[in-house]
């Protein structure tokens, strides 16, 4: 595996380990084991209690939030340091190969070899398999471009959402606090039935923000499947660009 893939790959992994790690899951699994203890007869006995756990559910989505958004700026920036590198490495390629391929249809005609080639003197056959080399070189760089550019924006609309996400979670946690500074002064709750579908309602968007996934979920983020051709198969493909 090439270099280039493994960084990308890694970029994929690095976001990921901490949602999949078991401090995580022990997070989750602790809060739907507390949210099972809320019905509305424990809920009408404790309600404070209920709008406290509440807001530390929110508290700690909050959180994760920040640590998401951490972790996406931080792929996105080495992402786009090897975007750099890649679209340098394809325009240089380009470069390179279009010497090649004039050098070799200006040599071709005349059986002039070995020809030079920058600086350095080449048969028919060595030409050949530098052309095709740069070729797939090319091809490589120019797929893994490709890919990281989809894979950013992917990371920003994450991103995005995220933020929207933790705007919402937070205007419902004021909303709460103010809930339980009532609550503490009336030690009663009107309507229950429709108290407890507000707050689950935001714990609906809590749970959301708990098990999406962070970035696209890929085994790799470029795999680039080579096809069975011949040597002169992809010469002539390459020269007849």
């Amino acid at each position: 595996m090439k270099k280039g893939t493994i960084a990308i790959i890694a970029i994929i992994a690095g976001v990921g380990f901490y949602f999949a790690s078991a401090p995580f899951k022990t997070k989750v699994d602790d809060t739907i084991n507390e949210a099972t203890k809320w019905t509305p007869r424990n809920i009408q006995k404790d309600p404070a209690g209920y709008v406290t756990w509440a807001i530390s559910e929110a508290d700690r989505a909050v959180q994760d939030i920040e640590v998401r958004t951490i972790a996406l700026k931080q792929q996105y920036s080495k992402s786009n340091e090897l975007l750099l590198k890649k679209s340098s490495e394809e325009k240089t390629t380009s470069k390179l190969l279009s010497d090649y391929k004039e050098a070799y249809k200006k040599a071709a005609p005349r059986s002039s070899w070995p020809t030079e080639v920058s600086k350095k003197m080449y048969s028919e056959q060595q030409l050949k398999n530098q052309i095709v080399l740069l070729g797939r070189k090319l091809t490589a760089a120019t797929t893994q471009r490709d890919q990281l550019e989809v894979f950013q924006t992917e990371v920003t609309r994450h991103l995005d959402d995220l933020s929207l996400k933790k705007d919402e979670i937070i205007a419902n946690r004021s909303n709460l606090r103010q809930k339980l500074e009532t609550i503490k002064m009336n030690e009663t709750i009107a309507n229950i039935d429709e108290f407890h579908a507000e707050i689950s309602g935001m714990l609906a968007t809590v749970d959301v923000v708990s098990n999406q996934s962070t970035i696209p979920t890929t085994d790799e983020l470029i795999r680039q499947e080579m096809k069975q051709t011949t040597l002169e198969d992809e010469f002539s493909s390459i020269m007849g660009e």
